[in-house]
């Protein structure tokens, strides 16, 4: 991943554009591979004061207005079905998958929230397959096989902020920030320089950093039951990855040939 020159065609202004460098491409992947699996360990640590879906909400508020100001200062006006469709993503992914993640991490440890959320390729592809006729499951697939909802649930009413501790104020700093201003701005600023099979990799990085990182700050146990249970949900994804691939290259080649 080196820094690359492209030349522009006749009759545009300049002559020679560089693509990304050496360090930007290693910061970006830094940031979705090591910050975002570490956010983890920071959910754990926010919700032991703070009720979690209090903490997603606030997380994912601020983190969502501060990245739709910037686009907007720089001419972004969605559309009413950019909206809807935002509404959608964000009720699905934010307000109920995360919203989940951050009441589970009160419960289970950061490492093991961390290798559950690696298995959503192999929902996603169940879902395709039962709904779709032309998502298929194929061989290597079938072998891989809040906001608004912390004031529903009440927790809103039930925080009190003098009773957060620093750690959790911090971490839920730290997860505004870097666990989502700066990640998923790495996230869709590599999508438009790197393939997305490559930008992808971080779905195996993630549960590792974090399995990490929870023996290492917050006393959880790795044993051979949990980095079993590691292996064989990272083969289970590459194996989702690897069959949906394929799927996508005969489609390809057969909408060429027709």
């Amino acid at each position: 991943m080196v820094s690359r020159a492209k030349i522009v065609p006749p009759g545009e202004k300049g002559l020679i554009t560089t693509g990304p460098s050496r360090i930007a491409l290693l910061l970006a992947f830094f940031a979705i591979y090591v910050v975002w699996g570490s956010t983890y360990l920071a959910i754990r640590y926010a919700v032991e004061s703070i009720p979690p879906l209090v903490v997603a909400g606030v997380r994912h508020s601020l983190a969502g207005l501060s990245l739709f100001a910037w686009a907007y200062t720089r001419g972004y006006r969605p559309t009413l079905r950019e909206w809807r469709a935002s509404l959608v993503l964000g009720t699905l992914y934010f307000a109920i998958g995360h919203g989940s993640l951050h009441w589970a991490e009160t419960i289970v440890p950061s490492g093991m929230a961390a290798l559950l959320i690696a298995l959503e390729p192999i929902w996603i592809a169940l879902m395709a397959a039962s709904i779709s006729r032309e998502e298929r499951l194929t061989r290597e697939t079938m072998a891989g096989l809040v906001l608004l909802a912390s004031g529903a649930t009440g927790e809103m009413a039930r925080a009190y902020i003098s009773s957060f501790s620093a750690r959790s104020l911090w971490s839920l700093a730290y997860l505004v920030v870097f666990g989502s201003i700066v990640t998923f701005t790495a996230y869709t600023w590599l999508l438009d320089h790197c393939s997305p099979t490559l930008v992808s990799t971080h779905t195996y990085a993630n549960p590792i950093i974090a399995i990490l990182l929870g023996w290492a700050f917050a006393g959880e146990v790795m044993d051979a039951r949990v980095l079993g249970a590691a292996l064989l949900t990272l083969l289970s994804v590459f194996l989702i990855n690897r069959g949906t691939g394929k799927q996508q290259d005969a489609e390809i080649r057969e909408a060429e040939a027709a």
